[in-house]
């Protein structure tokens, strides 16, 4: 018992910690990512990864109890088949949905093999790692535990739009991943999955055309 207190009393400080600060730093992060790839600096592109080294780094500092609970929880939880299909099922349809609505697909900048596989891996694997841990493992979980479902979706997935160019349809994006996060019993395994999906479908050409 003595230890779970300790345990309390260490995470309450974390509690108070504006999650603003970092929300702003993904948002700034997202929009330089967004702005080298429609401008095609390729020769910049390999600048993304110590920055959102940097980023994970803030975020692993600033918030080292709720990273340790995200960690703790996604080692606790098992993927099982429905989940898999779901979030598989959901990231490409979300792309389906939004190329139906003139929604233009990621492209790989061209530049030279290592750059284009380091900008195709950030994309597939880096980003939705980052955003899942920040946007669903934090924020959200912080929010459903203070308001309804409802709200804490609404909220958790406005805060992840607003950090990209596209407003409208990510927020659709976010909206679809933390529902699919709340159903599938609060599994972030479940949303990146759906993330990782979402963002390979949106490089791929001729997918929903």
């Amino acid at each position: 018992m003595e230890k779970l207190d300790t345990s309390l009393s260490h995470s309450e400080p974390n509690a108070q910690k504006p999650l603003l600060a970092i929300w702003a730093c993904f948002a700034v992060l997202d929009g330089f990512l967004l702005f080298l790839n429609e401008q095609r600096f390729p020769q910049r592109v390999s600048l993304l990864f110590p920055l959102w080294a940097f980023v994970a780094a803030v975020v692993a500092v600033a918030y080292s109890d709720s990273l340790a609970s995200v960690i703790r929880r996604a080692k606790s939880m098992r993927m099982n088949v429905p989940s898999v299909f779901i979030a598989v099922l959901s990231g490409a349809t979300i792309v389906i949905v939004l190329r139906q609505i003139s929604m233009t697909r990621l492209s790989v900048p061209d530049a030279s093999p290592i750059i284009r596989c380091a900008f195709i891996a950030m994309i597939v694997l880096l980003v939705p790692l980052a955003e899942e841990v920040l946007f669903r493992g934090i924020i959200l979980d912080r929010l459903l535990r203070g308001k309804g479902v409802l709200p804490a979706i609404l909220i958790s997935s406005l805060a992840a739009a607003l950090c990209h160019q596209a407003i409208v349809p990510a927020f659709f994006e976010h909206l679809v991943i933390a529902s699919i996060y709340v159903w599938r019993g609060e599994s972030l395994w479940a949303s990146l999955l759906t993330h990782v999906t979402l963002n390979t479908a949106a490089l791929l050409p001729g997918l929903g055309k």
